[in-house]
């Protein structure tokens, strides 16, 4: 009996262990097969005059990517992660890494 639970509890880790580990990977692609895209958000900094700037977000495609060690042929599959930029608008140098505006 025992040996049919331990059994049982090493067939459940296994089946669970995709969730757990992730995807290894040779490439980019396999990644985009793996995690499909989705619909999320990436912020900027985004120049609105001579020396003005507002906080804009955007609703972009988000995706994932092979992160491979140096000197390693296999990765393993991270999603994308964007994290907002830091915007104080009291902040005098709030508009020093802003960028120009631009079309989706």
């Amino acid at each position: 009996m025992k040996i049919l639970s331990l059994l049982f509890l090493i067939t459940t880790f296994l089946a669970n262990a995709t969730e757990l580990l992730p995807p290894t990977c040779l490439s980019h692609g396999q990644c985009q097969e793996i995690y499909k895209t989705q619909s999320g958000k990436k912020c900027f900094i985004i120049r609105t005059g001579q020396d003005t700037c507002a906080l804009r977000c955007y609703n972009i495609r988000i995706g994932s990517y092979c992160k491979k060690h140096p000197n390693e042929q296999i990765g393993i599959c991270k999603r994308e992660i964007f994290n907002d930029p830091s915007f104080d608008p009291y902040d005098p140098s709030r508009c020093d890494n802003a960028i120009d505006p631009f079309d989706f």
